[in-house]
């Protein structure tokens, strides 16, 4: 790939890498990019598999996984420091994306060898 629009494409993905835990939807991706909400779905759907809110809900989702695994957190924790007002709609949105539930996560990772291993 190149031209105007691959490199507006790598700009937009390095600021939802930067910038993901302080943005809220598609209107705070695109305005922190500097381009128009359909203008930003567009370049994700030329050089992406996903949509920039999906990449977006797969970076955070990723940060709530690392969360749950500090210092014995509860996903209802997690969930209030992720900016979710409802924790179901979190671990709805957790296990969408993650593909099993918050608290099954926790589990299966305490039962992991590489957390065994840390013991």
């Amino acid at each position: 790939f190149s031209g105007i629009a691959y490199a507006s494409y790598l700009r937009c993905v390095s600021v939802l890498n930067r910038r993901y835990l302080e943005l809220r939807g598609l209107g705070d991706i695109a305005g922190a990019c500097g381009i128009d909400v359909s203008y930003l779905c567009r370049l994700f759907k030329n050089f992406s598999h996903q949509s920039p809110y999906q990449y977006y809900l797969r970076l955070a989702m990723n940060y709530a996984a690392y969360l749950l695994l500090q210092d014995n957190r509860q996903v209802q924790e997690v969930a209030e420091m992720m900016h979710y007002v409802d924790p179901l709609h979190f671990s709805r949105t957790f296990k969408k994306v993650m593909g099993i539930c918050p608290s099954e996560f926790v589990k299966l990772s305490k039962c992991s060898p590489d957390a065994r291993e840390g013991q």
